[in-house]
């Protein structure tokens, strides 16, 4: 079998694509990857890339052109939040007050043990805000040593956190950081011109996985982390220990949300949105037709 023609992919890799009305984006990051050059028959003309190229309902330029900013846009947001999110990250109180996954708000029920506390819960400790003891950050590593932690969580949890934690930080940047790459390629796809089939494909992995490893914060942060502190009301003794035989103390532990996990749920969904948006538009037919491949070989240049 003959090579088939690949000079409309070259154009693209160089920026001097000759198709439709022969506009490009103004950067060459927006253009298709070297590397898809290196390689064309495994990065760009394989059959899953050309399969996935094909889907989409909407063709015309004019939805090329409105969809494509339409994603760029909510990918532009979803990053902003994501990265939002990974403030939790911080050991700073005032960023942790403000960017946490999770608030924790005692209020006494019975008796006089919670005192006021607030603790916000982030990706690698939690602050903690009580008017007899002021202001405090805590690692995660140091849950089980603080004296009196047993106030907010079974003594077996209390390392719950800590192990998780590494997940929580990787996943959560790694998710922030694959954005980017796909604002370059919604920039690219806007011009028929630039668009290829290896763009729509590996967006489209490049956005399953920065799905993907957002929900892995949220999901471990929650099941692994966040329930393992009290919630509701929980009965204490005279001695202070959670669950006793003779109760003494009634508290009440008020869990929400914090604005770091909201941001993250909202960028994902935005990033959902997006990947369909991606989809939704098919590339143009000359990345899988032969005959259209040809005839763009005897396209002259702008200097013949």
């Amino acid at each position: 079998m003959s090579t088939p023609p690949r000079k409309w992919l070259m154009d693209r890799i160089t920026g001097d694509s000759k198709y439709g009305d022969r506009d490009r984006p103004s950067g060459p990051c927006c253009w298709v990857p070297p590397m898809v050059g290196w390689c064309p028959g495994l990065l760009e003309e394989n059959g899953c890339c050309k399969m996935v190229g094909q889907i989409g309902a909407y063709s015309s330029e004019a939805s090329r052109f409105y969809l494509m900013h339409l994603g760029f846009m909510l990918n532009l947001i979803s990053m902003l939040l994501i990265a939002f999110a990974c403030l939790a990250i911080s050991e700073d109180f005032d960023i942790l007050s403000k960017a946490s996954f999770g608030k924790l708000t005692l209020s006494d029920e019975v008796g006089d043990l919670a005192a006021g506390t607030v603790m916000h819960v982030g990706l690698r400790s939690v602050s903690l805000s009580k008017d007899d003891v002021g202001i405090v950050v805590i690692n995660f590593d140091q849950l089980c040593e603080v004296d009196g932690f047993d106030a907010f969580m079974k003594p077996t949890d209390c390392d719950s956190c800590q192990s998780m934690a590494p997940n929580f930080a990787i996943s959560i940047m790694l998710a922030a950081v694959l954005v980017l790459p796909t604002l370059f390629i919604n920039v690219s796809r806007l011009y028929s011109g630039y668009d290829a089939n290896c763009s729509k494909f590996y967006s489209g992995v490049l956005s399953l996985a920065c799905i993907g490893l957002a929900l892995n914060t949220m999901f471990t942060y929650k099941f692994l982390c966040g329930d393992k502190f009290y919630q509701g009301v929980v009965p204490f003794g005279v001695d202070g220990d959670a669950f006793p035989q003779r109760e003494s103390f009634y508290v009440n532990y008020d869990w929400q949300w914090g604005w770091g996990i909201i941001f993250l749920i909202a960028g994902v969904v935005l990033k959902i949105f997006e990947l369909l948006i991606n989809c939704c538009i098919p590339t143009p037919s000359i990345t899988r037709e032969r005959k259209e491949q040809e005839t763009y070989e005897q396209i002259q240049d702008w200097d013949d």
